[in-house]
């Protein structure tokens, strides 16, 4: 399947493709994305994706019964079937220089192909995380980055949709993938009742076909 899935993206995303830079309409803001596989990131380029996923997903994690297991997280954003599209903002080259500057890791969306157990083991796109530093939040970017890994889907022979997970309690990621036509799947976990009282699930699965006509598990 490793095999497949480099394929799949180098193909579906070519190195000069120009979704792999975004300029802001919200402010003056352009960056630069970059896609690799896990097995291609630096340490350095792990550690800042990581340190992202701490500081913007921690608590949730925390919060919920999952619960937050930094060695575990390692371990899944080092799958080697992973695939990395690393934001940087852009800089432009000094008197010295002719290229820009590469700048620190700034954000990040990581995704992998895998098989919709439901209904019928069909291949999707999912998106494990999407994480933006403070400063990069309310851009556009994060917006920018799904919509990436989407045209991968849409552009990759035999997917049929993007897929993710989200905390039910961050109500901001789930009505930004509301908006962007995101429904959710058959296998998410429902509500349950206590007491008369609706006790919303901690997490959601939500799926978005890609246009082709193909029944989805929703």
């Amino acid at each position: 399947m490793l095999a497949i899935d480099s394929n799949l993206v180098r193909t579906a995303l070519p190195d000069t493709d120009p979704l792999l830079s975004f300029h802001s309409a919200q402010r003056p803001l352009s960056v630069s994305i970059t896609k690799k596989p896990a097995s291609e990131m630096s340490t350095e380029e792990l550690n800042a994706c990581f340190n992202l996923v701490k500081t913007t997903s921690s608590a949730d994690y925390k919060a919920s019964r999952v619960g937050w297991h930094p060695r575990e997280k390692l371990l899944e954003m080092r799958d080697p079937r992973m695939w990395y599209l690393l934001v940087r903002s852009t800089s432009p080259p000094s008197s010295n220089q002719s290229h820009p500057t590469l700048e620190p890791i700034r954000g990040f969306l990581s995704f992998m192909y895998t098989h919709d157990d439901y209904p019928d083991g069909a291949l999707v796109v999912y998106i494990y995380e999407v994480h933006l530093d403070a400063d990069m939040r309310g851009s556009g970017v994060g917006t920018h980055l799904i919509g990436v890994a989407e045209a991968v889907a849409e552009r990759s022979e035999g997917v049929v949709g993007t897929m993710l997970t989200v905390f039910t309690r961050n109500k901001g990621a789930g009505g930004l993938y509301e908006r962007l036509g995101y429904g959710r799947h058959a296998t998410s976990p429902g509500d349950r009742v206590m007491r008369r009282k609706r006790v919303e699930a901690e997490l959601r699965i939500l799926v978005k076909g890609v246009g082709r006509g193909v029944e989805m598990g929703v």
